[in-house]
């Protein structure tokens, strides 16, 4: 129950002010004690990773320090080339993981369509359509490889990623915690039985839907029980997920989830067996999702400039709970992508295709087909952190400061320039980028 003084300051708080004010109500009801907001040079560090998917320079550490306005660095990253082109690697290993050839689905086609479709401002539902109604070439139709890489059974992919709901723990008797059946899961899968994958040259599959006519007792059946009115089954299939309560809910939570680690309902793509921690919070976000139509950016910036997501990484008290109730930051580990694109702007270098797919191959190792919905999992190995220790340290910084500044992008404390003194620039370099802090967004 909300407190009236609570319901006074949601009438005319902005976005990111009501996210606290919701968040401080749980957290006061559990008697959590919220930490203070982090440093200007961990948000610039945290926010530039999230965003763009790299450590900032040190010329932007310098002119951030100069004007730390946070907000205004929020649109200036969204606003950037770098950020269509980042959020396109998120999404696209999301959706189909990183085999570039998963049961003939061409991976790069469809990272490229998401890329555009950023970059143009194009709303999350609509892109969710033409991923589950998609039609046309692997090669040249970047949706169509969404469907083709999880052509034996889609429904599971797609009510995991865009519902939330986990209907793979119906596939052969009624789910043990939810109220979702067998039936359930043999309906929903019957929305793609129009589905037909034709490959007509090397490394090209044509997606076609051959239209289903049928009485309407013999259409398949929603989860919400509603049936296709329509032949084009697959197509009423997009609208129907895109227009219920649960895709509203599901995609505000993994876009919390993106920025702080953790879902408001967490793993963030199973709301069966888990409980919202902050029930209130959830609903508001799915409604300034509808409210916005879907925007993306508008959901960026509302969490972004929320205090909620520029805490310190420190807890008070109990770290679990903290993190669970976002009181602090939770941090993550750093994916193959924003590792590669962070050391290559430390040593100031190109990277050519073939260091990326050496870098990805070591960073996601055995797990090229796995599913990597859950973005922030630490999927280090004892091999992959040796392969990671013979890599090149080399910097054109001088000063244990300027070599901090570049690599963990803050200054050194006190204790950790003496600990430097009389060292070698080269093993300062060496134990900075194997560090877990710069390993980590925190």
């Amino acid at each position: 129950m909300l407190t009236s003084s609570l319901l006074l300051l949601l009438v005319s708080a902005t976005p990111s002010t009501r996210i606290d004010a919701l968040l401080a109500e749980v957290q006061s009801r559990q008697n959590v004690a919220a930490v203070n907001v982090c440093s200007d040079d961990a948000f610039l560090r945290r926010v530039t990773l999230d965003l763009i998917g790299r450590i900032p320079t040190r010329q932007e550490l310098h002119a951030f320090r100069k004007d730390p306005n946070r907000s205004s660095k929020v649109e200036q990253l969204l606003a950037g080339e770098e950020f269509p082109r980042f959020w396109s690697d998120v999404w696209t290993a999301s959706l189909v993981g990183y085999n570039t050839r998963a049961f003939g689905a061409s991976r790069e086609p469809l990272r490229i369509w998401i890329e555009q479709c950023i970059r143009d401002g194009v709303p999350y539902d609509q892109m969710v359509r033409q991923l589950i109604a998609a039609e046309g070439d692997s090669a040249f139709d970047g949706p169509v490889n969404f469907l083709l890489r999880h052509r034996e059974q889609p429904a599971v992919k797609v009510s995991r990623m865009f519902l939330g709901i986990r209907l793979d723990c119906a596939r052969c008797h009624d789910h043990p915690f939810d109220r979702w059946t067998r039936e359930d899961f043999d309906q929903f899968g019957r929305f793609f039985e129009s589905v037909d994958f034709r490959e007509i040259s090397e490394r090209n599959v044509r997606l076609t839907e051959t239209p289903r006519e049928a009485p309407v007792d013999e259409r398949p059946t929603f989860l919400s029980g509603a049936r296709p009115r329509t032949s084009r089954w697959r197509d009423e299939l997009a609208l129907f997920v895109t227009t219920c309560k649960p895709f509203a809910r599901s995609y505000a939570n993994r876009m919390w989830y993106h920025f702080l680690g953790r879902g408001i309902v967490h793993p963030p793509d199973d709301f069966s067996a888990n409980d919202p921690v902050a029930p209130e919070l959830l609903n508001y976000l799915a409604d300034y999702a509808r409210d916005s139509r879907f925007d993306m950016r508008s959901m960026i910036v509302a969490i972004c400039n929320s205090q909620a997501y520029q805490r310190s990484s420190g807890h008070a008290g109990d770290a679990s709970a903290s993190h669970e109730l976002f009181a602090s930051y939770a941090p993550k580990p750093l994916i193959a992508e924003q590792l590669l694109r962070s050391v290559t702007t430390a040593f100031e270098r190109e990277t050519s295709p073939l260091e990326w797919r050496e870098t990805l191959l070591r960073e996601v190792d055995t797990s090229l087909d796995a599913d990597f919905s859950q973005t922030w999992a630490y999927r280090d190995t004892v091999q992959t952190v040796m392969r990671r220790l013979v890599r090149e340290t080399r910097i054109n910084e001088s000063s244990t400061t300027s070599i901090y500044e570049t690599i963990l992008s803050r200054s050194p404390e006190d204790r950790e320039i003496a600990l430097c003194r009389d060292r070698p620039k080269s093993q300062i370099v060496f134990a900075l980028i194997h560090s877990n802090e710069f390993r980590f967004n925190h």
